[in-house]
């Protein structure tokens, strides 16, 4: 048992090491890194999001009005589904703004959790359920009648994105989000009831 203890905090000791140098060599990266962005005034997409974070962190969001000549009044939304936190700290000032304003100033976003695609690059579809908290007084209209697909493709949808529960393989999932999913799925329609229409649904092994 000794033996394995010792064996133990070795490996562990050794793997702190190396955790410790990877952190040293990113760290070295990204100081050169950033000095080469300067040099060529290139900037990635992410890079204008937490600049803008940081300016807004230090009380620098009068500034930006004046440089966009004027405070934003107007603003929309789209594919809010894959909003990431650092992004929605960005905009949420201005929509703070907005949505507070006495007249003259809107506030509209739209999105489908379904389509929740870039969680990989920070997205999180559960700010759609925080907006109700952080911006008082919005009018939610839910957009669950299709204006384009047949009803084929909706009955599938339904069958979907309804019945996550009857899943055969959701080992590892919290079991508590799905329910919760299924329980607020609103069932589909389509305009479209008369346009023909093929679905199907091929799961990879």
């Amino acid at each position: 048992c000794r033996l394995l203890n010792h064996a133990r905090a070795v490996f562990v000791q050794e793997l702190a090491h190396q955790t410790l140098a990877t952190r040293q060599l990113l760290e070295r990266f990204d100081v050169e890194y950033q000095k080469l962005k300067r040099q060529h005034r290139g900037l990635r997409f992410d890079d204008v999001t937490h600049s803008l974070r940081r300016l807004f962190e230090e009380g620098e969001t009068p500034a930006l009005a004046f440089r966009l000549d004027g405070h934003v009044r107007h603003l929309l939304l789209d594919e809010f589904q894959d909003t990431s936190p650092a992004q929605w700290e960005v905009l949420r000032p201005f929509a703070e703004r907005v949505t507070s304003a006495a007249s003259g100033s809107s506030f509209f976003c739209v999105g489908d959790a379904k389509q929740a695609l870039y969680g990989w690059r920070g997205g999180v579809a559960d700010l759609f359920d925080a907006l109700d908290e952080q911006l008082p007084g919005l009018k939610s209209l839910p957009l669950s009648e299709s204006h384009r697909s047949s009803p084929p493709v909706i009955e599938t949808v339904n069958r979907l994105f309804g019945g996550l529960t009857n899943h055969p393989r959701l080992d590892g999932v919290d079991a508590q989000t799905v329910r919760r999913w299924s329980e607020e799925f609103p069932e589909h329609t389509t305009a479209k009831g008369n346009l023909a229409g093929y679905a199907c649904v091929v799961a990879a092994a």
